[in-house]
Protein backbone atom coordinates (compact mmCIF):
# COMPACT_ATOMS: atom_id res chain seq x y z
CA UNK A 1 0.00 0.00 0.00
CA UNK A 2 1.89 3.62 -1.01
CA UNK A 3 1.27 6.43 0.88
CA UNK A 4 -0.68 7.77 -2.01
CA UNK A 5 -3.38 4.93 -1.14
CA UNK A 6 -3.71 5.72 2.04
CA UNK A 7 -4.84 9.17 1.28
CA UNK A 8 -8.38 8.88 1.40
CA UNK A 9 -8.15 7.11 5.02
CA UNK A 10 -6.26 9.45 6.30
CA UNK A 11 -8.95 11.77 5.51
CA UNK A 12 -11.40 9.47 7.08
CA UNK A 13 -9.29 9.24 10.23
CA UNK A 14 -9.51 13.33 10.21
CA UNK A 15 -13.18 13.37 9.83
CA UNK A 16 -14.04 10.98 12.29
CA UNK A 17 -11.32 12.64 14.82
CA UNK A 18 -13.47 16.17 14.26
CA UNK A 19 -16.64 14.66 15.04
CA UNK A 20 -15.41 12.92 18.02
CA UNK A 21 -14.15 16.40 19.50
CA UNK A 22 -16.97 18.37 18.59
CA UNK A 23 -19.33 15.44 20.59
CA UNK A 24 -16.96 15.28 23.40
CA UNK A 25 -16.30 18.82 23.76
CA UNK A 26 -20.73 19.22 23.47
CA UNK A 27 -21.39 16.83 26.18
CA UNK A 28 -18.94 17.93 28.71
CA UNK A 29 -20.07 21.43 28.16
CA UNK A 30 -23.80 20.61 28.15
CA UNK A 31 -23.36 19.58 31.84
CA UNK A 32 -21.75 22.63 32.86
CA UNK A 33 -24.91 24.53 34.74
CA UNK A 34 -24.76 27.77 33.19
CA UNK A 35 -27.47 30.71 33.77
CA UNK A 36 -27.37 32.28 30.47
CA UNK A 37 -26.80 31.00 27.57
CA UNK A 38 -25.00 28.19 26.75
CA UNK A 39 -22.36 29.89 23.87
CA UNK A 40 -19.96 26.81 24.27
CA UNK A 41 -22.58 24.28 23.27
CA UNK A 42 -23.92 26.89 20.47
CA UNK A 43 -20.68 26.66 18.66
CA UNK A 44 -20.01 22.84 18.86
CA UNK A 45 -23.42 22.34 17.29
CA UNK A 46 -22.35 24.64 14.70
CA UNK A 47 -19.37 22.58 14.01
CA UNK A 48 -21.74 19.27 13.78
CA UNK A 49 -24.44 20.96 11.90
CA UNK A 50 -21.57 21.55 9.21
CA UNK A 51 -20.12 18.44 9.61
CA UNK A 52 -23.44 16.72 9.13
CA UNK A 53 -24.52 19.41 6.08
CA UNK A 54 -26.47 18.76 3.59
CA UNK A 55 -28.33 16.70 5.93
CA UNK A 56 -28.47 19.34 8.63
CA UNK A 57 -30.48 21.98 6.42
CA UNK A 58 -33.46 19.04 7.03
CA UNK A 59 -33.54 21.13 10.36
CA UNK A 60 -32.84 24.08 9.78
CA UNK A 61 -35.31 24.51 7.05
CA UNK A 62 -38.01 23.07 9.07
CA UNK A 63 -38.82 19.73 7.25
CA UNK A 64 -37.74 18.47 10.63
CA UNK A 65 -38.98 20.48 13.63
CA UNK A 66 -36.87 22.39 16.27
CA UNK A 67 -37.02 22.81 19.84
CA UNK A 68 -36.70 19.40 21.65
CA UNK A 69 -32.32 20.48 22.65
CA UNK A 70 -31.96 16.61 23.19
CA UNK A 71 -33.45 15.39 19.59
CA UNK A 72 -31.54 18.13 17.55
CA UNK A 73 -28.66 17.02 18.95
CA UNK A 74 -29.00 13.68 18.31
CA UNK A 75 -29.81 14.76 14.58
CA UNK A 76 -26.53 16.83 13.96
CA UNK A 77 -24.47 14.05 15.77
CA UNK A 78 -26.45 11.31 13.54
CA UNK A 79 -26.22 13.18 10.52
CA UNK A 80 -22.10 13.70 10.97
CA UNK A 81 -21.93 10.55 11.40
CA UNK A 82 -23.74 9.36 8.08
CA UNK A 83 -21.91 11.73 6.61
CA UNK A 84 -18.44 9.74 8.25
CA UNK A 85 -20.04 6.80 6.56
CA UNK A 86 -20.36 7.73 2.84
CA UNK A 87 -17.28 9.13 3.31
CA UNK A 88 -15.69 5.39 4.63
CA UNK A 89 -17.62 4.15 1.48
CA UNK A 90 -15.86 6.61 -0.95
CA UNK A 91 -12.75 6.05 0.38
CA UNK A 92 -13.11 2.52 0.11
CA UNK A 93 -14.19 2.46 -3.34
CA UNK A 94 -11.66 5.04 -4.46
CA UNK A 95 -8.99 2.84 -3.17
CA UNK A 96 -10.40 -0.56 -4.87
CA UNK A 97 -10.63 1.87 -7.90
CA UNK A 98 -7.00 3.07 -8.19
CA UNK A 99 -5.70 -1.00 -7.45
CA UNK A 100 -7.61 -2.47 -10.12
CA UNK A 101 -6.28 -0.14 -12.81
Amino acid sequence: MTSDSRLPYVWLIVHVAAIAAATTFLAVVIHEPVVDANIGAGFAMLALAALGMPWSLLVFSGVIPEGRDFAETSLFIAFALANVLIHGLLALWLTKRRHSN
